[in-house]
């Protein structure tokens, strides 16, 4: 095993510094040959990271828009929770509108931030946040088949608060 890895760690150095298609080529078939490997595995091996190397560290961009993200989510409550596609166009309109109501504290920053956000950055900011709204996940379904087709089922809302309804009669 520690000779295959040194010959492995040799083959990735001269893989990587290939130049040509060609050259590339005659590395992945004499590692395929000498090692036994199946060509798309030997490709895996000598692109990807070897056993003892540290993976690649992922680059953290800082947020943008941490000071509209306040003002971002209560224009979002007072339109009744719309997605980013609907939300975007009418996003600047609506805090400007709030801000006059005084529901809202508007600044030059803010409003700028505002009217910079794309949709797709202010779809993510979304998708983070607890929607209250009710959701039908059940929307692609199967119709039941057998003996759930034939027993009626219906929902309908129900007031718990009324008189003569306890937890007891549940």
């Amino acid at each position: 095993m520690v000779s295959r890895k040194e010959y492995l760690m040799t083959m990735h150095k001269r893989y990587l510094g290939a130049q040509t298609r060609t050259a590339k080529t005659s590395i992945i078939d004499e590692v395929a040959q000498v090692l036994g490997y199946h060509r798309k595995h030997a490709i895996r091996v000598l692109n990807g990271l070897l056993p003892g190397r540290k993976p690649p560290v992922k680059r953290h961009k800082p947020l943008k828009y941490l000071q509209a993200l306040p003002a971002i989510q209560r224009v979002w409550e007072a339109l009744d929770y719309p997605c980013a596609e609907r939300l975007q166009p009418v996003l600047l309109e609506t805090a400007q509108l709030l801000a006059r109501h005084g529901e809202l504290n508007l600044n030059s920053t803010i409003s700028q931030q505002l009217a910079q956000i794309s949709r797709p950055t202010l779809a993510r900011r979304i998708a983070k946040w607890d929607c209250p709204k009710f959701r039908h996940h059940a929307l692609h379904k199967r119709p039941p088949s057998g003996p759930q087709a034939e027993v009626p089922v219906g929902r309908y809302e129900w007031d718990e608060r009324r008189p003569g309804l306890s937890k007891s009669t549940w």
